[in-house]
This record gives structure tokens, sequence and C-alpha cells, in this order.
């Protein structure tokens, strides 16, 4: 597995963590990025490529999260 598909199962595995989540449900990506870091950190070359792949990587689940609550609501609209 390359180090960029490592860490990007890290991350989703710890988005997945309740102990990662806010109060509200929210993540808490402040706790998924010291999981991934700890985890992770070594397999990249200095912390820049990390954050480079980890700042990539969470943009890609964030947009894809917004575009399936996006969706989830012209549901709910078209239904109402």
């Amino acid at each position: 597995m390359s180090n960029y598909a490592t860490l990007q199962e890290s991350i989703n595995t710890a988005t997945f963590n309740s102990e990662n989540w806010n109060a509200d449900g929210s993540i808490n990506w402040s706790f998924v990025d010291a999981d991934a870091f700890d985890e992770c950190n070594k397999l990249f070359d200095g912390t820049a490529a990390f954050y480079e792949a980890f700042d990539e990587i969470v943009t890609a689940i964030r947009n894809e999260m917004r575009e399936e609550a996006d969706s989830e609501a012209r549901f709910e609209m078209a239904i109402s």
C-alpha cells in the first residue's frame, strides 16, 4: 500500500472514531490530524509532504460530505 493510501485509510478511520467528534456530531479535524500525524508522518519525507497529502485527502472528504448533504437536502425538498 502506498504512503498516500495508508494516510487516506488512517484519516478515514479517524473520522469514524467517536472520540474525534465534537459535541454536535461534527468531525473535529484537529483530532483527526493528530491521529493521522501520529500514525503516518514517518511515512512521508517531512512534515510539509505529510500536510500536502493530508490537506488534499481532507478536502476531498469534506467536498464529498458537502455533496451528500446537498443531495439529501434536494431530496427532502422534492418529497415535501
